[in-house]
């Protein structure tokens, strides 16, 4: 009787497609996480801070309904466009792993809850016995 070894090769075709699916994240790896992670709190900071402002702004308007989803959206937008205009110099990608995306688009639905807050309390403070 002939016995033979089965081998499992660590290039298997399994192998090869589970590094393709996922490949490795090598841009993870241009940054200093300690600076990184000291950006990303200071972007939570400011957009905090400017969701306050921009739902305070919009409650002692009166801005209601879609005029006052349309302002939220007019400030996150001119905040994104500050941001990467004063802050970053034109180079988002040089101070954030996904650049664009980091500035303009995460966090918008958290300043939104911020945003609603302040809007209510300004808005039932100021219009609430006129």
């Amino acid at each position: 009787m002939n016995r033979t070894a089965v081998r499992f090769n660590d290039n298997s075709s399994l192998n090869k497609r589970t590094k393709a699916m996922n490949p490795p994240n090598m841009e993870a790896h241009n940054f200093v996480q300690p600076h990184l992670a000291h950006n990303i709190k200071q972007l939570q900071f400011i957009r905090s801070c400017f969701a306050a402002i921009a739902g305070s702004v919009a409650g002692i308007l009166g801005l209601t309904h879609w005029s006052g989803f349309l302002f939220y959206a007019l400030s996150w937008a001119i905040l994104s466009v500050l941001l990467v205009v004063g802050k970053c110099t034109s180079r988002p990608y040089r101070f954030f792993v996904h650049g664009w995306k980091d500035l303009g688009v995460d966090g918008a639905l958290n300043g939104l809850l911020s945003y609603t807050l302040f809007h209510t309390l300004l808005y039932g403070l100021v219009h609430l016995y006129q």
